[in-house]
């Protein structure tokens, strides 16, 4: 069964597919040192805002920069993440 499509439009998802800068699961993956696939699961949590632009998933840049800011949810308590703290 496929998974259900992410059907998120905030004020600022809609911004994002009118031209603001965004960013691609990858490069967030790569900003935030954790795997693409904890990028996707904080999405589907809703820990992280995103816009489908042409089919694919992007993640507006102002919007990970503030919840960078905000102190976000670490990548181990996202639902799903098989990571773990360090020294732990």
């Amino acid at each position: 069964m496929a998974p259900a499509p992410i059907r998120r439009r905030t004020v600022a998802a809609v911004g994002a597919a009118a031209g603001e800068p965004t960013l691609s699961v990858a490069a967030v993956a790569a900003q935030l040192q954790v795997s693409r696939m904890t990028v996707y699961r904080m999405i589907r949590a809703g820990q992280l805002a995103a816009v489908r632009i042409d089919g694919r998933l992007r993640v507006p840049e102002a919007l990970l920069d503030a919840s960078l800011r905000a102190g976000g949810c670490p990548p181990s308590e996202v639902p799903g993440s098989t990571q773990r703290q360090h020294g732990a």
